[in-house]
């Protein structure tokens, strides 16, 4: 694992931005993170002005969610009012969603908050995050509503090849094996200056999980395998060769895209 990139570690509030694309385990870390950070199951109030805000109830923790998604007048609108209590936070966690590996080189955080500390990139199966991607899809359907920012198009593969190989400042956070690895939690953590390996509960973001909602938290064998038991289309197929994101597969994800399906029986 690469040495987390650090800046300015004595100021307040410590700046740490998350990347990652939809449905790969963003808010798992955030909240697995944001426990390790105050020792104890955190939970988050939005702020009851700006909706892309949230504070931990003992007021230790800020997050700003998906701020790519934030206008930027409505940034530093949302900044500039909340300045005094975003001042007081030990740390700021900042994410964002669906961008390609140059986004975070773009946007800029008012002058009187720090640098960024470290650059954290979600990395999920790539198969496992599409199959969660489509059973959302599937799910927001079967209830009448479209999801757009799920969608499984070209530019999506593009950006995710583009994390393939990322600049030097940012390091890979594995979801599949921070669930099923006690000692990569740990080794993860002991890289942050933190010690506490607290599991979240399943988070309300998003609808919780793809595949089980909000009911219950998935084992890590239904989290790491969610691809062997949804179908994937043969445009996507196509798109993620297209792109070359097939570089980026392991073995298991290879030989699961080779196994002929009755979509592809049925074309030859």
């Amino acid at each position: 694992m690469a040495q987390l990139h650090t800046q300015q570690a004595s100021q307040k509030p410590k700046v740490i931005f998350v990347c990652g694309m939809r449905r790969s385990g963003n808010h798992a870390f955030i909240n697995w993170l944001s426990n390790a950070l105050e020792e104890q199951q955190v939970e988050y109030t939005h702020d009851e002005k700006f909706s892309y805000l949230r504070f931990s109830k003992s007021g230790k923790t800020a997050f700003i969610n998906e701020i790519n998604r934030i206008r930027s007048w409505k940034l530093h609108r949302m900044l500039f009012t909340r300045a005094l209590t975003l001042r007081k936070v030990d740390t700021l966690i900042v994410s964002a969603e669906d961008v390609d590996s140059s986004y975070s080189q773009h946007f800029r955080l008012p002058i009187w908050l720090p640098r960024i500390q470290h650059r954290i990139f979600i990395k999920r199966s790539i198969l496992n995050t599409i199959a969660s991607r489509l059973q959302h899809l599937k799910k927001s359907a079967a209830a009448g509503k479209g999801n757009h920012n799920l969608s499984i198009t070209t530019k999506f593969f593009k950006k995710l090849k583009s994390w393939e190989s990322p600049s030097s400042d940012f390091t890979d956070w594995e979801y599949d094996l921070w669930l099923t690895s006690d000692s990569y939690r740990r080794k993860f953590l002991s890289q942050l200056g933190l010690r506490q390996d607290i599991l979240p509960t399943i988070s309300k973001e998003g609808g919780g999980s793809s595949f089980t909602g909000r009911d219950r938290t998935p084992t890590a064998k239904e989290a790491t395998s969610r691809f062997k038991h949804i179908h994937i289309p043969s445009n996507i197929r196509r798109d993620l060769l297209r792109c070359n994101v097939d570089t980026m597969l392991d073995p298991d994800e290879i030989a699961h895209l080779n196994t002929p399906t009755e979509e592809s029986s049925e074309v030859s």
